[in-house]
């Protein structure tokens, strides 16, 4: 364990290090990787996105958008437990993000498990009560309080 964070710390300083002597700003290269990343899925790249998604939470990983980004990609490949994963770090981070709970409901459903896709969707309309989406598929499947 303490090998890891030790490696994990190096290569957080290595990184920084490396973009403080070319002068490439961190907040740029996350977006510069997130608009290439964008453009692999309009491709169907989703392995290429990923790639580049996974590079961008390294240089950011306190960015939740970037995980519900991920996690998206990881949906669309119908991997279904990974994107889970990141939403559920995308809401740690964030826990107001209401695009955490939506897309992991999303997530739950697909994977044929509605009691977890009613509870997050349910968080939605507390989070958004106008959410009209949201509140079609609570009434469809059942409101949980």
């Amino acid at each position: 364990m303490k090998k890891k964070l030790f490696n994990a710390i190096c290569v957080f300083f290595i990184v920084n290090n490396v973009f403080a002597q070319t002068g490439v700003d961190i907040d740029k290269a996350v977006t510069d990787l997130t608009r290439r990343a964008l453009t692999y899925v309009t491709k169907d790249e989703y392995d290429n996105a990923i790639a580049d998604f996974t590079q961008a939470i390294k240089l950011n990983p306190n960015d939740a958008t970037l995980y519900i980004n991920r996690g998206t990609v990881y949906s669309l490949k119908k991997d279904y437990d990974r994107a889970i994963l990141d939403y559920n770090q995308a809401i740690k981070l964030e826990p107001g993000i209401s695009s955490g709970y939506k897309n992991r409901g999303i997530a739950y459903s697909e994977k044929k498990d509605y009691d977890l896709a009613i509870e997050n969707f349910s968080q939605v309309l507390r989070m958004d009560p106008n959410d009209k989406e949201n509140g079609r598929k609570v009434k469809e499947w059942g409101i949980r309080n």
